[in-house]
């Protein structure tokens, strides 16, 4: 009984976060996380999960899952195209609506400027050059 509130409480947060939308800078990874309905005695060796996110351009991209322990697969995500994605995932047990057949957005923004990266990046630059014996 309580693996079966625990189980059902895990898709029900799962329907929730998708529900929210993902958003992340371009470059910038996203997680995005799946759970089982059903049990598995080796899901490692017996469950495949992949995902394919459509960009808003028209470009795909399949993203293998993997597995996280448990009954829980996840997959990262981090595309330079700002926009919409959307994705959908596919899993070698279709029966499983934790795994398979679920679809969502991820909004990607642009990256927001910050100066003091590129501060360090240049120091980091003019540093090999000394140590070449180029003057900065």
């Amino acid at each position: 009984m309580f693996f079966a509130l625990l189980l059902w409480a895990g898709v029900a947060f799962a329907v929730a976060a998708k529900e929210q939308g993902l958003r992340t800078e371009a470059n910038v990874m996203v997680e995005l996380t799946f759970t089982a309905t059903c049990a598995y005695t080796d899901p490692f060796n017996e469950v495949t999960l992949d995902v394919t996110f459509m960009g808003p351009k028209g470009s795909e991209l399949r993203v293998p899952a993997f597995w996280a322990g448990t009954n829980v697969w996840k997959v990262r995500y981090a595309p330079p195209v700002v926009g919409t994605h959307t994705f959908h995932s596919e899993c070698s047990e279709a029966g499983d609506k934790g795994l398979h057949g679920l679809t969502g957005k991820v909004e990607i923004k642009p990256v927001r400027s910050n100066n003091s990266n590129r501060a360090i990046h240049k120091d980091l630059q003019d540093k090999r050059k000394v140590a070449c014996g180029v003057e900065p």
